[in-house]
């Protein structure tokens, strides 16, 4: 394999794979200590928001079992509170979850720049990167708000036409931080370089994504799992008696 990437040359699928492999061995510390500036934040945002919606929840559910058991229907002061509890767990959670994403897209951008500074070899530190994604942050939000509308009506429309949509805007953030364009005309180039090479792109993102679920799975099915095998071996004792309390003995735990 050659020392450097020839991008005047049209690659096949296994040249795609094997220089992709390659180039993030090569340069993954400064890719990521580029997006660490907003990944990190955003994950240390969503792991304490998370863990306080969760105790909210937990409270929440004991309060609402107890209100059910109590075989009460009227709608009393008690129902209210509960109601505007449950209200508010659902702002809290959508508020940390859409922070969490803007962290997340303003990560994606720097790291999208850095890979260019390290193929274009302009020099660039991780810091001006930073600043540079800083400057673009409106214009990657704007732009990604339009995506969000398309791709919304596209799967309200058909699920195949939005999934063939989201394939087509693919590019949009790249757009935006390699060739300094934005809102429409990003996404206008996004469709240009995918309709070149539509199934090329197809193809990839099934294996990164087929990728991506393995190692997900691997992590977080465990994780999910435990408390249920908790909940059946309690079923098992009781010989299939089950007692409202277990669900909430499952969360406290």
């Amino acid at each position: 394999m050659k020392k450097t990437m020839d991008l005047t040359q049209k690659m096949d699928f296994g040249n795609h794979l094997e220089w992709t492999f390659s180039f993030f061995t090569k340069n993954f510390l400064f890719i990521f200590k580029t997006m660490s500036y907003f990944f990190i934040p955003g994950i240390v945002l969503f792991l304490i928001g998370g863990f306080f919606i969760y105790n909210y929840f937990v409270e929440w559910w004991q309060n609402f079992m107890a209100l059910s058991m109590s075989g009460s229907t009227a709608i009393d002061d008690q129902s209210l509170t509960m109601f505007w509890e449950m209200a508010t767990m659902y702002v809290l959670f959508i508020a940390v979850f859409s922070l969490y994403g803007l962290f997340m897209l303003a990560a994606s951008g720097a790291s999208i720049k850095a890979i260019g500074v390290i193929i274009e070899g302009t020099g660039e530190t991780e810091l001006d990167i930073v600043k540079f994604t800083l400057k673009k942050f409106l214009n990657l939000f704007i732009t990604s708000l339009i995506v969000g509308f398309m791709l919304a009506f596209g799967f309200v429309c058909c699920y195949i036409p939005g999934l063939i949509l989201m394939i087509y805007v693919i590019f949009y953030v790249q757009v935006i931080m390699l060739e300094d364009k934005g809102y429409f005309t990003a996404i206008g180039r996004s469709f240009s370089l995918v309709k070149k090479n539509f199934w090329m792109i197809v193809l990839l993102l099934l294996v990164i994504y087929f990728m991506y679920s393995f190692i997900v799975g691997m992590v977080t099915v465990p994780l999910i799992a435990v408390p249920y095998i908790k909940m059946i071996n309690v079923l098992i004792q009781n010989e299939g008696v089950s007692d409202p309390a277990l669900l909430t003995d499952i969360f406290k735990d």
